[in-house]
């Protein structure tokens, strides 16, 4: 099967709806081993021409790196892709783009919820289409869900360990993935899950201890369709730092402090 499209170009923002974009973008490149160019434009109405305003930008731009590199390791495993921030005008930045990085495709969400006014936001997607010389996917709002539910912020496809496995390759993953903990599963079922905690307080027997043995058996989980607001409310009350999320029994992500906050900085 020829390669349709070797560079696909996905603008993202804090919003569900482009997220559900770029998991669209993400698979065609895995399934084409293409390259993803994942984009987030600071929006900019006007240049700014103080020092203060350029600082601003700055201290924006950085966020807007931070925030594309948590993104990328939480949803782009397995993807061929670089990270882009620009600032500017958000259609004339993606358009400026999908030329420079030469994209045989534009993927993006038909709608953003974000705090830019609508009256400067709205009608991206739609002047991206207009003046686009190049093929634009657009990716429907509604299969993004509800911005406010666990599903569209939780960290997808999360990696897990068997009960059977050794304490020492748990902490090696953990250490090489940079997070805190992984569900147990067993035969496809939700075992447990295992913490970074729980590896150091059996320093100096790694090698032999299993997993089952460390893991904490009583899991506190959770659906796509609960609020984030309720997730967080758990996550206090439980002392846990994630929550697993189910879907009729099967494991479809982690919700993790950090995708907490993601949700409140958007």
């Amino acid at each position: 099967m020829p390669q349709l499209f070797m560079t696909i170009i996905c603008p993202v923002d804090f919003d569900a709806n482009s997220m559900a974009a770029l998991e669209v973008a993400a698979n065609l490149a895995r399934q084409g081993r293409g390259r993803l160019v994942v984009l987030h434009v600071v929006p900019v109405d006007v240049a700014p021409k103080h020092k203060a305003d350029l600082d601003f930008l700055e201290v924006k731009e950085n966020g807007a790196r931070q925030w594309l590199q948590g993104l990328a390791r939480d949803r782009l495993q397995g993807v061929t892709h670089e990270l882009l921030s620009r600032s500017g005008h958000p259609e004339v930045a993606i358009l400026h783009a999908a030329e420079e990085c030469r994209a045989d495709l534009i993927v993006m969400a038909t709608h953003a919820r974000t705090i830019v006014p609508h009256a400067f936001c709205g009608s991206v997607a739609e002047k991206v289409l207009c003046q686009s010389r190049r093929p634009v996917l657009m990716v429907p709002a509604t299969l993004g869900g509800n911005v406010d539910l666990v599903g569209a912020w939780m960290t997808l496809n999360p990696q897990t360990v068997g009960p059977e496995s050794k304490l020492a390759e748990a902490g090696e993953n953990m250490r090489k993935g940079g997070f805190h903990c992984m569900p147990v599963m067993d035969g496809g079922r939700l075992a447990g899950i295992i913490t970074d905690h729980d590896i150091r307080s059996h320093a100096g027997e790694l090698e032999d201890v299993d997993v089952r043995a460390a893991m904490t058996s009583e899991v506190v989980a959770i659906a796509p369709d609960t609020s984030v607001q309720e997730a967080a409310r758990l996550l206090i009350e439980c002392k846990v730092g994630a929550l697993p999320v189910l879907k009729d029994g099967a494991l479809v992500g982690i919700m993790t402090t950090e995708d907490i906050l993601k949700f409140v900085l958007r």
